[in-house]
């Protein structure tokens, strides 16, 4: 009696185990990482204190253009990893 019933308990403990579902083995991302992503964005140009107002300017104007670039990087990480299975 004592054999059936560890006997029971064993085929409960390895049905538990199994799944209907498949496990994906594929880890790997279908859609690649490209090297502009990979870049790190560069530092914001610091305004010269001492400069004359067209200087300074172009030196806005240059971190804003800067700022644009960095944030079109960060919206494409984005959107790779929603596209990412999860």
């Amino acid at each position: 009696m004592l054999k059936k019933i560890i006997l029971i308990a064993l085929v409960y403990l390895n049905t538990g185990c199994s799944t209907s579902v498949p496990i994906s083995t594929q880890l790997r991302s279908t859609t690649p990482v490209t090297d502009s992503m990979a870049e790190q964005c560069p530092r914001l140009k610091l305004a010269d204190p001492n400069g004359d107002m067209n200087t300074t300017a172009k030196t806005i104007a240059e971190n804003y253009d800067l700022y644009h670039k960095c944030a079109a990087k960060v919206n494409a990480w984005i959107s790779w990893s929603a596209k990412q299975p999860r």
